[in-house]
């Protein structure tokens, strides 16, 4: 009887054999983070991260306010109306930027979590503005939109479903 087939535990190569097992390799790469799970951040990351902002943020309006009102006594309302515009105006620009660039402020760069879109993409300008909405709304009944990823299965907060984004660990 001829050997016209091959074992079937015989790999067949005709005349090239397949490439080594490289990790590295894009298709392996990419058929592995297609299957994967996101690692969603959770809670404490998130807010050890948010507490490094908040002080980077106090900091900043802190030395603001004090290097103003050492400029002048004389300082009229229209200058004290603007400090106060400024107090807001600051963390809000502070977190829209952050967010749109990079989608990491550093609060969350020390922590190693990352804001992105829900499909994973980068979560822009727009995203980002509509978040930093979110956090007053998250703060106003409460911090309750703060403490949402505690129930969440996707670990957003109000913010974070106003946006549409979530926050990853990376």
């Amino acid at each position: 009887m001829d050997n016209e087939f091959q074992r079937v535990d015989e790999p067949c190569y005709d005349e090239n054999p397949p490439p080594p097992d490289n990790p590295s390799s894009s298709s392996q790469i990419n058929q592995n983070s297609e299957t994967a799970a996101p690692h969603y951040a959770g809670v404490l990351r998130r807010a050890v991260a948010m507490g490094i902002d908040c002080v980077i943020n106090t900091a900043f309006v802190y030395f603001t306010w004090r290097a103003a009102l050492s400029l002048t006594e004389e300082s009229g309302l229209l200058f004290y109306i603007g400090l106060v515009f400024y107090t807001f105006l600051f963390p809000f620009a502070y977190f829209v930027y952050f967010h749109a660039v990079g989608g990491q402020t550093p609060g969350k760069m020390a922590l190693g979590i990352k804001v992105v879109e829900q499909s994973g993409s980068e979560a822009g300008t727009l995203r980002s503005i509509f978040r930093a909405l979110g956090y007053s709304f998250s703060f106003i009944f409460f911090l309750a939109g703060f403490a949402w990823p505690l129930f969440d299965p996707r670990r957003q907060g109000w913010h974070d479903k106003i946006a549409g984004t979530v926050v990853l660990e990376i």
